[in-house]
This record gives structure tokens, sequence and C-alpha cells, in this order.
């Protein structure tokens, strides 16, 4: 997926779901760095861009899409969801959405898209 290591930033209120995508990504050759709240990963961004930010819809106290509506144009944006999306990977407003438990093959399309929207280094 990613002939350079792309950095992807993941951010998610649930280890175990940061954990499984993290696995997913680094076997596709991503430089991922995980984030359990925004406001970590809102300081991180301060000082760093990487390529693609994947952030869960619902989090504690947040909402995992409008931290991606806040984000620049130029960085790739997914947004994970429980609710039912197509395979399209069609962006809407700038964002791929995601199903929870969707495949490594399904998270490996989701960032070439994102990169490709976004025109992100990947």
């Amino acid at each position: 997926m990613c002939e350079r290591k792309c950095e992807v930033l993941l951010l998610d209120d649930e280890e175990d779901v940061l954990r499984v995508l993290a696995k997913q990504l680094e076997k596709r050759n991503c430089l991922v760095v995980s984030f359990l709240n925004p406001q970590e990963a809102a300081l991180y961004l301060r000082e760093r861009k990487p390529s693609v930010v994947i952030a869960d819809k619902r989090l504690s106290g947040a909402n995992g899409e409008e931290f991606l509506r806040d984000l620049p144009g130029n960085i790739g944006k997914i947004l994970i969801t429980g609710e039912f999306v197509s395979n399209e990977m069609k962006p809407v407003e700038g964002i791929i959405r995601l199903m929870k438990g969707a495949t490594g093959d399904e998270l490996r399309q989701a960032v070439e898209t994102a990169c490709r929207v976004s025109k992100a280094r990947c």
C-alpha cells in the first residue's frame, strides 16, 4: 500500500481497536501513531502532518467527524463508523467512511483513496 512509510494517525477511544488497526496498517508499510483522545491528537497535529487521519465517529466527549472536518484539505480523512456504508469508498465532504470491522484490504483501499482525494503523500 504505502511505497514509502506514509504516516497514519489513528484516533479511537478503544485501545483494542487502535491495536488492531495499527497492526493492519503496519503490515502495509505505514508508520502509525495512535491516540485515545482528540485533545492529544490535536496537539500532535500542531507539530506533524500525517498523510492520513483515521478517526472513530463516536469518541468519549467528542465527534470524530467534526475532528476530521477541522483538518486541512491536504490530509486524507477516514471516518470509522458503526453505521452502514457502501464499499464504494466515495468521499463525502472529503471524508471516506469505513464500517467498523472492515477487512485489511478495505482499510488499505480507504487509505489509498483518502491519499488520492487529498493529494497527500502515500
